[in-house]
């Protein structure tokens, strides 16, 4: 009988250590997943940060680095791989009334047109209400079935909290799949058989007179002149496209439908201001039209219209 109650002395001890293990262990688990700010902030940056090597061998990585995480603010760029390719993220932390942190990033990569804008939270639930490519063009309608065309560049603050945010055109050739016409993220990995080179229009356009260049767009290449005619088609086949005259029409006219939506935006730029109470952001001024051009100078301004092109 004395063994019995030793064993069920030891049993108990036993289960009350057990238990009182089980209610630590969480305790202290949540005691080691806690993280400084600076830990927090580049954390989310490795994406980036993780591909920088020491290529020149001397005992640095090929990286710029503004580190002010003490102030919430981070950002990361350089070259990564041989073929000179570049990489840049950055991202700053928004603090709420509750002392709790929303990280917004934007990343970019030349190599693969990577430009992408993210957040700790879903945007739609930090962004304004409703804000979409109506908050830059307000009388546009979505008719884009399927393909979208523009993209957000942000310029996250080092200081404060105003965040400008401007719409910019998706490099002509790549065919971003979305049932918006707007979109944060953009890349043509996985995307290579639908993209085109079509950086060598502009300088064909050059080459043809303004009345062949809207017989074009009139869908009326049969009359031009054969001199132009064998321009276009030899032009095509250096740069491997379609050698025909159709071809072009088609590419040309969808130039023109962004350019006509382009000089429809109202707002290129909309600053936000950050809501800590309600952790999230609003429109805080809403910035000018775009500039009016010409057709031609559309096509040919790198700083608004980018071809995309490929890179090793």
């Amino acid at each position: 009988m004395i063994q019995t109650k030793t064993n069920s002395k030891k049993q108990h001890s036993t289960k009350l250590f057990s238990v009182i293990l089980l209610f630590m262990l969480p305790i202290t688990s949540h005691s080691q997943s806690k993280q400084s700010l600076s830990e927090q902030l580049w954390e989310r940056v490795q994406s980036c940060y993780a591909l920088f090597e020491d290529n020149n061998d001397d005992g640095k990585l090929d990286a710029e680095i503004i580190d002010d995480t003490e102030n919430g603010f981070l950002k990361v760029s350089g070259t990564i791989g041989t073929c000179g390719c570049s990489c840049s993220e950055t991202i700053a932390a928004f603090k709420d009334k509750n002392g709790n942190y929303t990280f917004l990033n934007q990343e970019k990569s030349d190599c693969s047109w990577l430009h992408k804008v993210f957040s700790s939270k879903d945007l739609s639930n930090i962004f304004p209400e409703n804000f979409s490519i109506n908050t830059f063009i307000p009388t546009i309608e979505n008719t884009n079935k399927g393909r979208a065309l523009f993209y957000l560049d942000i310029d996250i603050p080092r200081t404060g909290t105003d965040t400008k945010v401007t719409l910019k055109i998706i490099p002509v050739g790549m065919n971003i799949q979305s049932d918006k016409l707007l979109v944060s993220d953009i890349s043509d990995e996985g995307k290579m058989n639908y993209l085109q080179n079509l950086q060598f229009i502009p300088q064909l356009l050059t080459e043809l007179s303004e009345e062949s260049v809207q017989l074009i767009l009139n869908y009326q290449s049969d009359k031009l002149s054969k001199k132009d005619t064998d321009l276009i088609v030899t032009t095509l086949k250096k740069f491997n496209q379609d050698p025909t005259t159709d071809w072009l029409e088609n590419k040309l006219n969808d130039l023109k439908k962004i350019y006509d939506i382009y000089l429809s935006i109202e707002h290129s730029t909309v600053t936000l201001g950050w809501n800590g109470a309600k952790a999230k952001f609003y429109i805080k001024k809403k910035g000018e039209p775009v500039m009016p051009i010409s057709f031609d100078e559309f096509l040919m301004n790198k700083d608004i219209l980018r071809y995309w092109v490929a890179i090793c």
